[in-house]
């Protein structure tokens, strides 16, 4: 027992000893975890976090503009990919290609990539055989045998992106390299004129609308078909022809003024384009298509390279696949849009609804579509996807703005409105169409028809500044009455398909 006692405060003090050591090695593996997580952060570019999520998963985020997106997938959709790859639409509503590796996801798409040891890269798209990573590698890598020519300088802003990567309806008669070197010297030529009243000023328009055409070639098909057939063919008639518009014009009526002539071989092309245009602008047409793309696209660079070489003397750009920039194409929005009408400047802030509220009538719209069946319930989808594709780009391009609420959501309002009175017109001309429906509705809604006639038509036109799109303040006088119309439908909808239903 006097031994036991002796041994007693040795054997604590040992005790304590061994907690010390114990407590001083888990305060050194937590800092060595912080310092690690310090060097991954820091070997993250800028702008960039590394977080784990409510599943447990790691994932990179990128913070941009007040909105984050993730690596990580939210829907999964089956594709032509190699194994282990996936389709999957981010929290942006872009399309993009994920591979999934041990719980961890990485993307091709440029601003959400970030190279991992533990993954493979990405799949170049279907149908693409030296991918651009492999180009930029080889130039990134400078001087010595590999390295490539420095790219050539394009004019400032104008779409490096590549119809050509489209997986599913890319061109198929031109290279890249083609129509960039076409547009830009367009671009170039327009430019340089300093006197307006130039009829060869045009040149320049031209190329914005294939700009335009090419950089939305896979968001937004109904944009790339208004802007190769209405836009287009006006700037390019005014070059053929020798003589800027005075007003409004009929496409058919100025290009049968081509002939009999030199330039009457473009007739017929000129004609197509126009056609692509009315599709897609008038509610009464057979719908555009996404497959109709391609034939679009190829029709314009035959119209452009003709008047760029046989009418303003030019040669195209003399760029190569190997030194002009391959960035992939957007895709379509997959999902209802989250992007905030109102986090822009002040005066592009409309006044008379909410965020909410115009979610709410959006989706009600939609909603009433997925209900039903038939040509009504198809007009209240698109109706609701037009107000979709205006939200989602309502900041960033004014002239899908003027687009898809000045004329096609009226188009698509106006035909519901139609179907209901049992209006009955074969003429497409908006302004008809809203004379007829004059008696049949509030003259708040007559008015708010009237507005959006008007914004759609400015973009329609080059006369009227279609290139430029619209000023902040026509973008809110849009947003304001596709509201106002869109919740007199819905306030009516209940009522409108049970008339239509009884009709059926």
């Amino acid at each position: 027992l006097r031994e036991l006692m002796q041994q007693q405060p040795q054997r604590a003090a040992e005790q304590r000893a061994t907690e010390q050591r114990a407590t001083e090695q888990r305060a050194a593996e937590q800092r060595a975890a912080k310092a690690a997580e310090q060097r991954v952060d820091a070997a993250l570019p800028p702008g960039w976090i590394e977080d784990v999520g409510r599943d447990g998963q790691r994932a990179w985020v990128h913070v941009e503009l007040g909105v984050a997106t993730t690596t990580r997938p939210f829907l999964h959709r089956e594709y032509e990919l190699p194994p282990g790859w996936i389709e999957d639409v981010g929290s942006d509503g872009q399309r993009v290609w994920v591979h999934i590796e041990l719980g961890v996801a990485t993307t091709t798409r440029p601003f959400l990539h970030r190279h991992h040891p533990d993954l493979p890269p990405p799949p170049p798209p279907r149908g693409h055989v030296a991918g651009p990573k492999h180009l930029r590698a080889m130039r990134e890598g400078g001087g010595g045998g590999g390295g490539l020519p420095a790219r050539p300088r394009l004019p400032s802003g104008l779409s490096t992106r590549d119809m050509l990567l489209d997986p599913q309806d890319p061109p198929r008669t031109f290279a890249h390299s083609e129509w960039c070197g076409v547009r830009d010297a367009l671009y170039n030529f327009g430019d340089a004129i300093v006197d307006p009243s130039d009829p060869n000023s045009r040149a320049q328009d031209m190329a914005m609308t294939m700009h335009y055409a090419g950089h939305y070639y896979g968001e937004v098909f109904s944009f790339t078909a208004h802007q190769c057939g209405r836009l287009f063919v006006e700037a390019a008639l005014v070059v053929l022809l020798g003589r800027h518009h005075t007003g409004l014009v009929s496409i058919p009526r100025l290009c049968h003024e081509l002939a009999p002539g030199p330039h009457s071989s473009m007739i017929a092309l000129l004609n197509d384009l126009n056609e692509f245009a009315r599709r897609a602008n008038h509610d009464k047409s057979a719908d555009i298509t996404p497959g109709d793309k391609p034939s679009m696209v190829e029709k314009v660079l035959i119209v452009a390279r003709y008047v760029l070489t046989n009418v303003l003397g030019c040669d195209p750009e003399p760029y190569t696949e190997d030194t002009i920039p391959h960035d992939p194409v957007g895709f379509p929005i997959a999902l209802a849009s989250t992007k905030d009408l109102f986090r822009g400047p002040s005066n592009t802030r409309p006044l008379t609804f909410c965020q909410a509220e115009w979610v709410e009538v959006r989706n009600q719209l939609n909603d009433a579509g997925e209900s039903q069946a038939g040509d009504y319930a198809y007009r209240f989808k698109r109706a609701a996807m037009a107000m979709n594709l205006l939200q989602h780009y309502y900041l960033d391009v004014p002239m899908i703005v003027g687009h898809q609420g000045g004329r096609l959501f009226g188009e698509r309002a106006m035909a519901i409105l139609e179907l209901e009175h049992n209006v009955q017109t074969s003429d497409i001309r908006m302004a008809d169409r809203i004379a007829a429906m004059q008696a049949k509705v509030p003259p708040f809604i007559h008015d708010a028809f009237e507005e959006l006639r008007k914004k759609g038509n400015k973009v329609d036109h080059i006369i009227l500044g279609g290139v430029e799109g619209l000023a902040s303040h026509e973008q809110v006088i849009v947003a304001e009455n596709v509201y106002t119309i869109a919740r007199f439908l819905v306030d009516n909808i209940e009522g409108l398909i049970k008339k239509q239903g009884a009709k059926s």
